[in-house]
């Protein structure tokens, strides 16, 4: 960089009137800027933001009209990461286009054997579509390894392997995570203290009751109705 060369990094979000997005944009321009103190990259990050995504997000980030975005993206699939990898490997679904997976050659071992192929065709692959990989002495085999294929093990190599190609690309970096909270009344118990991925601690349909109502109804009086959940 030249002295007063500046980096623009511009932020989309949907819109412009969230509570989220704005105090989000604002953490996200007063994190990086605080980062930087102290380094050569001091004073050249500027910060601007396109509040007009509304849910074109994806594509403004696939065509460079917006370097970040936030509290948007790919949802569902929590218990399917074999789907979830389309997110990253499918010209459809994935938000970096600049990486071809047509093109990302990928070589896994399978029963001893090294084979490469495309990534996106190890995708299809893994989903159970039948396509040709290619083994370093020259053979080539017509293969699939999805869910009909009964073959759990070698198909969690595969997921491994693509997981390991997108991690190695770092073309795009992850930002946040979210959560949520709740408070527990006190006539409610859980199946599970314990959160359980996919299940939480059981849902409605495992909730049980510490009191019954004539119960309940007696202890919130005996608290004069005012329940304490310090």
């Amino acid at each position: 960089m030249k002295e007063g060369d500046v980096v623009e990094i511009k932020i989309g979000t949907p819109n412009g009137t969230s509570k989220f997005y704005n105090n989000g944009y604002e953490y996200l321009v007063n994190c990086y800027t605080e980062a930087v103190k102290g380094t050569k990259f001091e004073g050249k990050l500027t910060f601007t933001r396109d509040d007009t995504l509304g849910n074109g997000f994806a594509s403004a980030l696939k065509n460079n009209q917006v370097d970040m975005l936030f509290g948007v993206g790919w949802t569902g699939s929590t218990l399917d990461p074999y789907n979830l990898m389309e997110a990253y490997t499918d010209s459809s679904y994935q938000y970096n286009p600049s990486w071809d997976t047509t093109k990302e050659m990928l070589t896994i071992n399978i029963n001893g054997t090294d084979y490469t192929a495309s990534v996106k065709a190890w995708n299809n692959i893994m989903l159970g579509e039948t396509e040709t990989i290619s083994s370093g002495k020259g053979e080539t085999i017509a293969y699939s390894c999805g869910d009909a294929d009964e073959d759990p093990e070698t198909r969690l190599n595969i997921l491994a392997a693509l997981e390991m190609a997108v991690l190695m690309t770092y073309e795009e970096i992850p930002i946040m995570d979210d959560a949520s909270a709740s408070l527990r009344g006190m006539q409610i118990h859980y199946y599970t203290e314990d959160y359980i991925f996919g299940m939480g601690r059981g849902g409605i349909k495992y909730y049980t009751y510490n009191y019954t109502d004539a119960d309940w109804d007696a202890y919130c009086a005996s608290q004069n109705y005012n329940l304490q959940y310090k």
